[in-house]
């Protein structure tokens, strides 16, 4: 695990620049390379081959050179196939690995992965940079291009830190955030700043500054699956997401997902421990305590209280590397704190939700049954307008955009119901069109999951377990997320994953073969913290409630009404009703002032 920076051009000044605000993801070690084409730099978090020689950036020849985030777990089965053609070794690392494949296959190297990735290779004799991500999207890149300046790196962060990235507000992307909470990739908050899709890869021309783009994915086979396969290949996964040269641990929550893998770990005989958040008002606790004395496991704890959480929240919210209201974050943020404390590595239950159903919106978007694929006819926006005047409060939207993509029986019309929160409503068409245009680019043969799959995943949790992990210069892993899991399970239908009585059927299968069934089938909860504890500051919501008036009245008529409304000591139901509104304008209110940004 690392953090990545580059450019296109000589300037080493700006990378070390970069390099030095993205030291947080990798403080071993760090180094550029700089050459009249290009210049690329690396923090390094050594997993892998701890010594020098896995210094990065990494050369081979006088021709190609490498900055790679990230790790590959069959890194040592491609060694051998590389020793068999000749390749000889300067170190023991999967970059090097990466680096001498892109010399022997090109591109196609990636097609040979698994595991998590964003590098890029510098090609000097072709005078190009290839940019690639992941499949999944584990590990981010984001791109700077104004035409004159263009640029990479791990973080956005760490492109504002070259003096010739200049911080502009995209003012499309920021209704859509206000929308949905999140930044619909590939776009963020910021002009000329674009995030890589999962999967995409990208050539550079560094003499014209043309790109070529495309889409990487893994393949689904539809072979059946019993589950007995399928507890092999997640076996098999975990296995390999063990290799490290460095302590390794689990974050715990005593859901499915962390519990699976806990079972998964004692079955290969291996003790790690475990990292768990006591959060106030859920009931995770007392099964992961339950769970955890049931397999001997240990268990360490952090609590989450109203106290704590506003003693950590503005760190925790400047941790973040893009606006994002997502109330896990902060117990994220915490248990990565608490991990770091004994381990380099963890393994979090990220994905499972996506892969086998587990959100309450899945069987809902199951039962549109898209025989057809993924498709759209976009009426969403013209049922939507009609909502407001249906309803009285604005706390009322979410049922009614509900309803309005179940009238429209549209699975992204849908969608945007399920997940959208404080709405321009007018933003809504252009959310569905963003939908498409970006699931289109993929194969859906896991149709109604593959909206989260593509977009919540990558865009949200993926994101969310990387800067929480980074902040505390730790590396999180993902063993659900898997290259030979997801051949197995991609191309099952969603009645094998999920039903609407049971979530995430085949792996609570497995799970009750090792536990008691009430340790197993409970109502899931979710990792995240009461959104009443970000408003217990007063101070905090009338600061945003302030900024929200100076810089968005008119954009969201309703939340304007019931601003004027709830004064004073009415914030507290206010606070209620809007929560999720407020804690994305907070967000990105204090982004934007750490980064000095204005609108």
């Amino acid at each position: 695990m690392c953090g990545i920076n580059g450019l296109v051009g000589r300037d080493e000044r700006a990378v070390g620049a970069m390099n030095e605000r993205t030291r947080h993801r990798g403080p071993d070690d760090t180094g550029i390379y700089s050459s009249d084409l290009a210049t690329i730099g690396n923090n390094r978090l050594a997993i892998i081959d701890l010594s020098p020689e896995g210094h990065q950036p990494m050369r081979t020849g006088e021709r190609y050179s490498i900055v790679f985030n990230g790790e590959i777990y069959n890194y040592r089965e491609l060694r051998a196939e590389l020793s068999a053609l000749g390749v000889s070794w300067k170190s023991h690392s999967d970059t090097e690995v990466i680096l001498e494949g892109y010399a022997q296959w090109g591109a196609s190297i990636t097609k040979k992965l698994r595991g998590m990735w964003a590098f890029a290779i510098l090609d000097e004799k072709e005078e190009t940079l290839f940019l690639a991500r992941d499949p999944f999207g584990i590990k981010p890149l984001y791109l700077y291009d104004d035409g004159a300046t263009l640029a990479f790196s791990s973080e956005i962060r760490g492109l504002l830190a070259n003096p010739k990235v200049k911080g502009a507000v995209n003012p499309e992307a920021l209704k859509r955030l206000l929308t949905l909470g999140f930044a619909l990739a590939p776009e963020t908050i910021l002009m000329h700043t674009t995030a890589l899709l999962p999967g995409e890869e990208i050539v550079i021309n560094l003499k014209s500054k043309k790109q070529r783009s495309h889409i990487n994915q893994f393949e689904a086979s539809d072979a059946p699956t019993s589950d007995e396969d399928l507890e092999a290949v997640l076996l098999d996964s975990v296995r390999h997401h063990l290799i490290a040269d460095v302590p390794v641990g689990l974050f715990f929550s005593g859901g499915t997902d962390s519990t699976l893998l806990a079972v998964l770990l004692k079955n290969l005989g291996v003790e790690l421990t475990t990292y768990h958040v006591a959060i106030e008002r859920r009931g995770d606790t007392e099964y992961a305590e339950k769970i955890a004395k049931h397999l001997g496991l240990t268990l360490r704890q952090t609590t989450l209280d109203t106290k704590k959480a506003q003693e950590e929240l503005q760190a925790a919210t400047l941790a973040l590397d893009h606006p994002l209201a997502d109330t896990s974050f902060l117990p994220t943020y915490l248990v990565s704190q608490l991990a770091s404390k004994d381990v380099k590595v963890v393994l979090s239950g990220e994905g499972g939700d996506e892969l086998f159903g587990g959100y309450p919106r899945h069987p809902a978007l199951m039962n549109m049954a898209l025989k057809s694929g993924l498709r759209t006819n976009l009426p969403t926006d013209r049922l939507l307008r009609a909502a407001p005047s249906l309803l009285s409060l604005y706390g009322k939207m979410q049922g009614a955009k509900r309803l309005a993509g179940s009238l429209a029986g549209d699975a992204y019309g849908r969608y945007v119901g399920e997940i959208a929160f404080g709405s321009p409503l007018r933003s809504m068409r252009d959310i569905e069109h963003a939908m498409h245009e970006r699931v289109s680019k993929y194969a859906t043969p896991d149709q109604t999951l593959a909206l989260d799959r593509l977009l919540y995943l990558p865009d949200v949790n993926l994101l969310k377990i990387d800067t929480a992990t980074m902040a505390h210069s730790i590396e999180g892993r993902t063993p659900l997320l898997d290259r030979e899991v997801w051949r197995r399970i991609g191309s099952r239908p969603h009645s094998w994953k999920s039903t609407s009585a049971i979530s995430k059927s085949p792996l609570k299968r497995i799970l009750s073969k090792y536990l008691p069934e009430e340790l197993v089938h409970r109502p899931k909860s979710g990792f995240s913290s009461p959104p009443g504890m970000y408003f217990e500051n007063p101070e905090r919501l009338e600061e945003a409630i302030h900024w929200y008036g100076d810089h968005f009245a008119g954009l969201i008529p309703i939340l304007d009404s019931l601003l004027r409304r709830y004064s004073g000591t009415q914030r507290g139901t206010l606070a209620r009703e809007l929560s999720y509104t407020l804690i994305v304008l907070m967000t990105i209110h204090q982004w934007l002032e750490d980064k000095n940004i204005s609108l």
